[in-house]
C-alpha cells in the first residue's frame, strides 16, 4: 500500500488487520504452512547475478531500485541484499 499516497493509509490497515484476525485462523494457517516440504533451492545471490554498473550485462537482468512520491511502498529485502556493493551509479 502506497501509504504516502493515502490520507487514511493507517485505518485502512487496522481493517484490515480486523478482518484477517476475524476470517483467518493464524494458528491454523502456520500449522499448515509447517507441513510444506522443505525448498530445494539455493538463495538468490545478487552479488551473483547482477553485473556493476559499467560491466557487460550479457544476460543478467537489471535492478532498479525506485524512490519518490509515486514509488512509496518498500520491499522488504533491505536494498543491500538487492545490489551488489559494486552496483552503484
Amino acid at each position: 500500500m502506497p501509504a504516502d499516497e493515502r490520507d487514511d493509509a493507517a485505518h485502512a490497515l487496522d481493517r484490515l488487520a480486523a478482518q484477517i484476525a476475524e476470517k483467518i485462523d493464524l494458528v491454523e494457517l502456520l500449522a499448515l504452512a509447517r507441513t510444506a516440504p522443505a525448498l530445494d533451492a539455493e538463495p538468490w545471490d545478487a552479488g551473483r547475478e547482477i553485473s556493476p554498473v559499467g560491466e557487460p550485462q550479457e544476460s543478467r537482468p537489471v535492478v532498479a531500485m525506485a524512490g519518490g512520491r509515486a514509488f512509496t511502498f518498500r520491499y522488504a529485502r533491505p536494498r543491500s541484499s538487492c545490489v551488489p556493493p559494486a552496483a552503484t551509479s
